[in-house]
């Protein structure tokens, strides 16, 4: 069956006697690729995703099930027990090539594909710009969970410093992204398959000298973005540790959490946080 993702709308796509098992979309979703009996033992099917044009791929007399497209969609992997034991064997799409890729005596089923696919962050169609003058990245072991990327008009002239950490038992981590003029964008992300939250540039704040970056030491990633000017007539935010939490106080033009929600549409003069995990707690 298939059926829309809130359950609505379910079709049968086989609609025969014969066991249909194991289904699997191509990755270009046109196809659906499965198990059935009704050639007498299971095998590997295809069919148009309406459910025309089912196709024996496999075709012996051994059981071939749990089939799995390669990202590209030009093979498919499956269990076959055609050598006395379930071995995984791979094919091309068309049934064509079968190879035995395990072939030792024990039982191997349930294949899976690795999907390895690249996203552009920076650069040409970059979901965080064409261009950056510099990067942070929020790390949890070994897995980046966090990306901060930020330009300036003058790129070689930005400057990221760390914030002294007053009690290191509150570990959240703050920095300070600094242009001698302006900062034209700042934006940062925590999946690099979603749209970034933009703090500065077009969508949020137009410009700023200046901001703070907080991160969740625990999970690497981003739970604050206080961007701000600094001149003459607004001084560099003040950062103090009173009974447990980091207080921020300056002339803040926005607050945006973790989430990307900016908490401060009119601006801010102090941000009381979690100094733990730099989770926002209030905003003046």
């Amino acid at each position: 069956y298939t059926m829309n993702a809130d359950g609505s709308g379910p079709v049968n796509r086989t609609n025969n006697a014969a066991f249909d098992n194991y289904p699997a979309w191509s990755p270009d979703g046109s196809k659906i690729a499965f198990a059935s009996t009704r050639d007498g033992n299971n095998e590997v099917y295809t069919m148009n995703a309406d459910g025309s044009g089912p196709v024996n791929r496999t075709n012996h007399a051994a059981g071939d099930l749990s089939p799995a497209w390669s990202p590209d969609g030009s093979k498919i992997a499956f269990q076959s027990s055609r050598d006395g034991n379930y071995e995984i064997y791979v094919m091309n799409a068309d049934g064509s090539g079968q190879v035995n890729r395990t072939n030792n005596a024990a039982f191997d089923d349930d294949p899976a594909w690795s999907w390895v696919k690249t996203r552009t962050l920076i650069g040409t169609d970059g979901s965080m710009g064409t261009a950056a003058a510099g990067f942070l990245f929020g790390q949890a072991g070994d897995v980046i969970t966090s990306v901060v990327a930020f330009d300036a008009v003058t790129r070689n002239a930005c400057r990221v410093s760390a914030e002294a950490i007053t009690n290191p038992n509150q570990p959240n981590l703050l920095f300070t992204v600094k242009a001698t003029d302006s900062l034209t964008s700042l934006m940062y992300l925590h999946d690099p398959y979603l749209p970034p939250t933009v703090v500065i540039g077009a969508g949020g704040v137009e410009s700023a000298t200046a901001a703070l970056v907080s991160f969740n030491a625990a999970t690497g990633k981003v739970a604050l973005v206080l961007p701000y000017t600094a001149n003459r007539s607004a001084a560099t935010p003040i950062v103090t540790v009173v009974n447990g939490d980091r207080t921020l106080k300056g002339s803040f033009l926005g607050a945006w959490d973790g989430k990307g929600v900016n908490r401060a549409p009119n601006g801010a003069s102090e941000v009381r946080l979690d100094a733990r995990t730099g989770e926002i707690l209030a905003v003046k």
